[in-house]
């Protein structure tokens, strides 16, 4: 008996419910406080404003960088988390092999860091230097953004196999 093809509506429909499914548990990471992370992007934070002549200083009581009595706080929606989730949820709902899939979530994750790292700092930057509240979507959309741009060059990459 010759197995019958899904057209691409019923491949996409496969490949949202396997990304919803996949994107349950991050319900209860966002409930995680990524205590060590947030100090891991505090100290980066403080290491690179004193490089830039700002004598900042990292607290790791509450995870903050202080200067002249204004305080940075990372907290763990800094961290970036949902954006390595994102790319995780995207990436493993595809039916593709785990090694390029572990590839392109290892990449994405030392981008994301990266980038996560200089939001941090131009955040603090706006903060410190004009007192502004800088608003965090605008940064979290570009985490998202590259998340969605690996997913792209994945899918792109991989366009000949049947990805799901």
């Amino acid at each position: 008996m010759k197995k019958k093809e899904l057209s691409n509506q019923h491949k996409i429909l496969i490949y949202l419910i396997k990304f919803l499914a996949l994107s349950i548990p991050i319900i209860f990471i966002l409930e995680m406080e990524f205590y060590g992370l947030r100090v891991v992007y505090g100290i980066i934070n403080e290491l690179l404003l004193n490089f830039l002549g700002i004598d900042a200083e990292f607290i790791y009581l509450n995870s903050s960088v202080i200067f002249n009595e204004k305080t940075v706080m990372i907290s763990s929606a800094c961290t970036g988390i949902r954006s390595f989730y994102l790319l995780f949820a995207m990436l493993f709902a595809f039916k593709n092999n785990y090694i390029k899939k572990f590839k392109y979530l290892a990449i994405g994750a030392v981008l994301l860091f990266f980038l996560n790292v200089f939001r941090i700092l131009v955040s603090s930057l706006l903060f410190f230097n004009f007192g502004l509240n800088f608003d965090n979507f605008l940064w979290t959309l570009s985490l998202n953004a590259v998340a969605l741009i690996i997913v792209y060059f994945f899918a792109k990459n991989n366009s000949g196999k049947n990805l799901v």
